[in-house]
C-alpha cells in the first residue's frame, strides 16, 4: 500500500520525536541518553565578566543535574558576533549551548546595520538563567557618588564612559539615555570587553562605567569601585543601599537578563528537556545565593513564557533607542 507524502513526513517526524524522547527517559541505554557525553557553554565576553561569573555558577549546578561536566568556552567580541559564529557552527544537538545578555539577544540584530546573527531566528530558546541590573559605576577615588552628580558635571566638561559589547549595546544605551537628562558632554569609550575597563576605571582613565550588576560586584565589595545606581525597576537585594537609576530619571528603567540558547534546529524534546534542568536550578537555594553574590536574581519561565518576555522587551528597547537618538551602526 502507498501513504501520501504528508503522511510519510508526519510519520517520520513523530518518530523523530518519540526517539528523542525514548532517549531522555531515565530506562534508556546510557548510548542513547542525553546527555552521554560533556556539553560546552559559549560565554559571549571574556574570563571575570558579569556573562562569565553568572556562567560559572550556572554551569556549577547544571553539570550536576545533567551528570555531564559544562566545558565554558569564552569567545567576546562584536556585541555577541563571534560566540554567534561559534555557535552557529555547531551541530544542533544539544551538547553546544550559549549565554548570551541582553545586549545579544535582544539587541543586537536592532543596533547594527548588517547584523552577522538574528537572534530571533539562528538561536533556539532553552532558558533564561537569571534576571540582573545594569550597574552605573565610578572608580572609588572619584568624586562623583549620585546620578545627579554624572548630570551636573557632564553639563560642564566632557565626561567619558566606558561602555563594552561592542559601540551599540545597553551600556551605551544607558548611558546616551543619561545624556539626554542633561550630560550633554557624557561620551561613551567603547570596549570589546568588560574586563579591560575595569582596570581603567580603577586607575581613574576613564570616570564612568556602565555593565552589568555581575562583572563589577566584586569589584564594589573590595572597594575598588563606587556603585552609582542599578537600572532596574527594584534594588538589587545584595545592594539594598543602592538607588535605582529611576529615582533620578523617573521612567527610565533598564532590565537585563542572561538566557541560554542553542543552535536553530537543535530537537524540541530536547530543548524542553534542558529548559526544565534549567528551571530546576533556579528554584535551588544554593545557586541563588551565589546568583545573589553578583546581584542576580534566578528566574524560570517556561520556553513559551521566555518567548513572550523577549518580544516585549525588543519592543521597549526599540522605543529607547528612539528616544535616545540612536541609529544602527
Amino acid at each position: 500500500m502507498r501513504f501520501p507524502l504528508h503522511f510519510v513526513r508526519l510519520s517520520a517526524f513523530v518518530s523523530s520525536t518519540l526517539l528523542i524522547a525514548a532517549a531522555l527517559l531515565p530506562g534508556a541505554q546510557a548510548q542513547d541518553r542525553f546527555p552521554s557525553r560533556p556539553l560546552t557553554l559559549i560565554v559571549p565576553s571574556g574570563a571575570g565578566s558579569s556573562s562569565d561569573n553568572i556562567a560559572r555558577v550556572y554551569t556549577e549546578h547544571m553539570s550536576k543535574r545533567l551528570g555531564q561536566p559544562i566545558i565554558i568556552l569564552n569567545k567576546p567580541g562584536a556585541n555577541g558576533a563571534v560566540a554567534a559564529a561559534a555557535l552557529a557552527a555547531a551541530k544542533p544537538d544539544g551538547y553546544t549551548l550559549m549565554l548570551p545578555p541582553t545586549s545579544t539577544i535582544v539587541l543586537a540584530s536592532m543596533t547594527m546595520k548588517n547584523p552577522p546573527f538574528d537572534a530571533e531566528k539562528d538561536f533556539a530558546l532553552v532558558a533564561q538563567a537569571v534576571s540582573i541590573p545594569y550597574a552605573i559605576v565610578v572608580g572609588a577615588d572619584q568624586p562623583i557618588r549620585t546620578v545627579q552628580d554624572i548630570i551636573n558635571l557632564g553639563k560642564k566638561t566632557d565626561l567619558f564612559f566606558a561602555s563594552a559589547f561592542g559601540a551599540l549595546s545597553v551600556p551605551r544605551l544607558v548611558g546616551e539615555s543619561i545624556k539626554q537628562h542633561g550630560a550633554t558632554n557624557f561620551t561613551p569609550v567603547p570596549y570589546p570587553s568588560p574586563t579591560a575597563a575595569y582596570v581603567d576605571i580603577i586607575s581613574g582613565r576613564v570616570t564612568v562605567m556602565i555593565d552589568g550588576l555581575g562583572g563589577v560586584a566584586q569589584q564594589v565589595k573590595s572597594g575598588k569601585m563606587r556603585l552609582i545606581a542599578v537600572t532596574t525597576k527594584d534594588r538589587a537585594a545584595a545592594f539594598a543601599d543602592t538607588p535605582t537609576l529611576a529615582e533620578s530619571i523617573p521612567g527610565l528603567i533598564v532590565p537585563g537578563l542572561f538566557a541560554v540558547v542553542a543552535p536553530a534546529g537543535t530537537p524540541v524534546a530536547i530543548l524542553e528537556f534542558l529548559n526544565r534542568e534549567s528551571r530546576a536550578v533556579s528554584a535551588d537555594p544554593k545557586a541563588n545565593e551565589q546568583y545573589g553574590n553578583f546581584g542576580a536574581a534566578a528566574a524560570s519561565p517556561t520556553r513559551d513564557e521566555f518567548d513572550k518576555l523577549l518580544k516585549g522587551q525588543r519592543v521597549m528597547f526599540k522605543a529607547l533607542m528612539e528616544q535616545a537618538k540612536l541609529q544602527p551602526e
